[in-house]
């Protein structure tokens, strides 16, 4: 059986990574270090690899960004006391009318600020958006 986390920290996580959300939708970058660790590492594949809170911070700022992210359905898997695994679902809205659905690996970390995103993923379903938003998609 899976050892869990305390309910506390199981908490502190998904809000972590909620958070997340919240300071890309407002474009809070001064904000990123109390979501990324400083030696972060963000690898979204074609759209990119980042390296270190200050690099993520530029690219983030001269990127576009969805407007609205919605990021739930969190499973952590607990590595040790101070490391985990978080999946999250991420659906968002893009230009077109069509809607971004994918997963987010999140590896997050304990720190004396609380926990942290060390490494970030996110695995796009598809390779295109989603079906469920094309008006010709029939069940």
């Amino acid at each position: 059986m899976k050892q869990m986390f305390k309910v506390e920290d199981r908490l502190d996580i998904q809000e972590l990574v909620v958070r997340y959300g919240f300071l890309v939708d407002d474009r809070r970058w001064n904000d990123m270090g109390d979501v990324f660790t400083p030696d972060a590492v963000v690898d979204f594949g074609d759209f990119g690899r980042m390296a270190g809170l200050d690099n993520i911070v530029s690219r983030f700022r001269a990127a576009t960004h969805p407007l609205q992210h919605v990021i739930a359905n969190h499973l952590i898997d607990r590595v040790n006391d101070d490391e985990a695994i978080v999946f999250s679902k991420a659906l968002f809205p893009v230009p077109g009318d069509g809607v971004f659905e994918g997963v987010y690996r999140d590896v997050v970390v304990r720190t004396p600020d609380g926990w942290r995103i060390k490494y970030k993923t996110i695995n796009n379903y598809g390779g295109q958006y989603s079906p469920w938003a094309n008006e010709n998609y029939k069940v």
